[in-house]
């Protein structure tokens, strides 16, 4: 039976029904993502989505449920994207009949909407009727491999932790101080280092791949917070020296951890690769506490996902609905991949095809670049400043050429929040483009500067320490500026007095030169 708003929300409220939902999680092996605490902690922290259920409880006991909201138009397991396998709950012996009643009532209910559940787990009986003559018009599904870290097999990550390239990179780190790799317990140590995680969690995502989730949705920190509280989440980080360089927040259930949650590093460590070596550590951490798998996920297998997993599964993308709207799915996919293998490892205006969402990304940002005439974010003179591409200005001869003003600006240094201060109405140039611009900056070992006005970003500027050893290193220190208004001498000022007192020991104030890209017309440049 399929509950939905006032009478599916009035069953979560019902006590028994609780109490049998914990039973056949248990009972069925059922993923993290289908549990209490993960979907009533989803509904309770994102109340404007819908709540529908669907289920066999008779009033006393269930044997399956699958617990759904709408976006879109399309009906979505609870959690939305970041519930990471999505499916129902349900004794294998039951599965089969169990989804051919699902399938008959939706179609009497829903007849003009699609069930959309991403990397529905393989079964047996799920494929039996996929592809039964009698089902297969009105399901359409589409396989994805799903890497696995066996933790078990501590052989392989002991040994990929010595290869060469990675026990240099450790070795580096430790260099530099001290290294700890740590598992977080305390709520309170958690929630200190939440809010710097999920800083650089959007820095990141949404210079690759123009995605801010957390800024676009502050509930998700309320959710994992909770999540952690109920002792769903396995925290670990690696610091040097007492500073975060990479983090994972994972999804669990009794055996497994999943890379679904929160993760990623520090730019400025970016050369270490400290992401990977967290992975690596962190499977031989779970093998030692009891765990059996480091479950990667589906999604970019092909990356460093697969060097990391012992095995591949299989996992699903799978929609329900009429004939009608999977026809045209089926069409649609059709077309994706009559292009695929004629579009993979090509470049259209300068940009290399790999998947579909991220080519799209790309080319919008490309299009907005080209429309208000500047240059990619990707360009080496925007990128690295190289001398032959840049317009080289002594520093004494740049403060004539700005306005004499006091202002109420602040100068901060490696403040990656300020970025989203940004506002995109004063330029032409979208925030994931300057993100991305600026995450290639700090990887390139430039420190960023931000000018932040009542809230409000008003520009950023680059030093550029000398690096004789890279190709098309600069000679000379430098200030770079990129984007928004032009600097006033007060500001300039204080930009060259905050940067001598950060690199006292290096920077000769005197003779720095600023460097503003040739093909960059927002500060001077021709």
């Amino acid at each position: 039976m399929i509950y939905q708003q006032a009478a599916a929300k009035e069953l979560l409220e019902n006590s028994d029904f609780l109490t049998a939902w914990e039973t056949v999680w248990r009972d069925t092996g059922a993923s993290v993502f289908q549990s209490r605490n993960f979907v009533l902690n989803w509904y309770s922290n994102f109340p404007d989505f819908p709540v529908i259920l669907v289920t066999d409880w008779d009033g006393k006991s269930m044997s399956g449920l699958l617990t759904l909201t709408e976006q879109n138009g399309e009906l979505l397991s609870a959690g939305l994207d970041l519930a990471e396998y999505q499916t129902w709950m349900l004794a294998p012996e039951k599965e089969q009949a169990f989804l051919e009643k699902l399938l008959t009532n939706w179609l009497q209910i829903f007849p003009d909407k699609l069930l959309h559940l991403k990397y529905l787990p393989a079964s047996k009986s799920f494929l039996s009727i996929a592809q039964h003559v009698k089902w297969s018009k009105n399901l359409f599904f589409e396989a994805y491999e799903q890497p696995l870290m066996d933790v078990n097999q501590v052989d392989f990550l002991e040994t990929e932790l010595k290869k060469k390239n990675k026990k240099e990179k450790l070795n580096r780190l430790k260099r530099l101080g001290t290294l700890d790799f740590l598992e977080i317990h305390d709520q309170a140590q958690f929630e200190s280092l939440l809010d710097e995680m999920i800083l650089l969690n959007d820095f990141r995502k949404g210079a690759f791949y123009g995605k801010t989730y957390f800024m676009d949705e502050p509930e998700r920190k309320e959710f994992l917070l909770r999540l952690f509280e109920n002792n769903c989440l396995h925290v670990t980080v690696l610091m040097s020296n007492d500073q975060m360089i990479s983090f994972n927040v994972g999804m669990k259930d009794a055996h497994t951890v999943y890379l679904q949650g929160l993760n990623g590093h520090h730019p400025k460590f970016s050369k270490y690769s400290p992401g990977i070596l967290l992975f690596l550590m962190l499977g031989v951490h779970l093998n030692k506490t009891g765990y059996h798998c480091f479950d990667l996920t589906p999604g970019g297998a092909d990356g460093y996902k697969k060097s990391l997993s012992t095995s591949i599964g299989t996992a699903y993308d799978c929609y329900m609905g009429s004939e009608q709207l999977i026809a045209k799915l089926k069409f649609k996919d059709k077309i994706k991949e009559f292009l695929k293998p004629r579009l993979q490892g090509k470049k259209i205006f300068g940009e290399e095809y790999d998947n579909l969402s991220n080519f799209r990304f790309k080319m919008k940002l490309k299009l907005k670049t080209l429309k208000s005439k500047l240059p990619i974010s990707r360009a080496k003179e925007y990128t690295c400043f190289l001398n032959e591409e840049t317009q080289v200005i002594p520093l004494e001869d740049f403060k004539w050429n700005v306005l004499k003003s006091k202002t109420s600006c602040t100068i901060h240094s490696n403040e990656y929040r300020d970025l989203f201060l940004y506002k995109e109405i004063s330029s032409n140039r979208s925030i994931y483009s300057v993100l991305s611009d600026c995450m290639l900056r700090i990887e390139n070992g430039q420190e960023l500067y931000t000018i932040v006005e009542k809230n409000c970003l008003k520009g950023i500027a680059w030093y550029i320490p000398v690096d004789p050893k890279r190709k098309g290193g600069l000679l000379q220190d430098a200030i770079a500026y990129s984007y928004l208004q032009d600097p006033t001498v007060h500001q300039l000022d204080e930009l060259v007095k905050k940067i001598n007192q950060d690199f006292s020991d290096t920077v000769n104030g005197e003779s720095m030169q600023v460097q503003i890209a040739a093909k960059n017309s927002l500060f001077g440049g021709n």
